[in-house]
C-alpha cells in the first residue's frame, strides 16, 4: 500500500524537472556572457565586436531562446581602477572580468538578475 502512496509524489516529481530550464549561474568576461541553465546546458551571448559599453541579445545556440542585457558598470571602486591601470599597463586588460548588471528574462515575465559574479533576485 505504501508504494502507491508514493506514485503520486513521484510523478509531480518527474513533471516538474520537464519545465523549462533556468539560469543557474553566469560568467562573464571581455568577450561574451556565458550562463549555465538548471538542465545543465550551457548558453553564450557574444560582445559584439567594438561594443564598449553593454550588450542584449538573444540566445541562439541553446533550447531556452532567453533574452539577456549586459549592463557595465563604471568602475568606481578605487582598488578596482588600480587594478585596472595596472592591468592595462601590462597589456592585460582582458583578464579583468568586467563589473556588470546581467538580467535575462523568459518572454513570460520571468527575469533573472544577477551582479557579476552573484545572483541577486529572480
Amino acid at each position: 500500500m505504501r508504494v502507491f502512496a508514493l506514485i503520486p509524489a513521484l510523478a509531480l516529481g518527474a513533471c516538474t524537472s520537464f519545465g523549462a530550464p533556468r539560469p543557474a549561474d553566469v560568467t562573464l568576461s571581455q568577450t561574451h556572457l556565458t550562463v549555465r541553465m538548471s538542465n545543465g546546458e550551457r548558453c553564450i551571448g557574444p560582445r559584439p565586436a567594438g561594443e564598449a559599453g553593454g550588450w542584449s541579445g538573444r540566445f541562439t545556440d541553446c533550447s531556452a531562446r532567453y533574452d539577456y542585457n549586459v549592463a557595465i558598470q563604471p568602475g568606481t571602486n578605487p582598488v578596482r581602477m588600480v587594478f585596472s591601470e595596472v592591468l592595462t599597463a601590462l597589456g592585460l586588460q582582458s583578464a579583468l572580468v568586467p563589473a556588470a548588471d546581467v538580467t535575462i528574462s523568459d518572454g513570460s515575465g520571468r527575469t533573472w538578475r544577477y551582479v557579476t559574479p552573484e545572483r541577486i533576485d529572480n
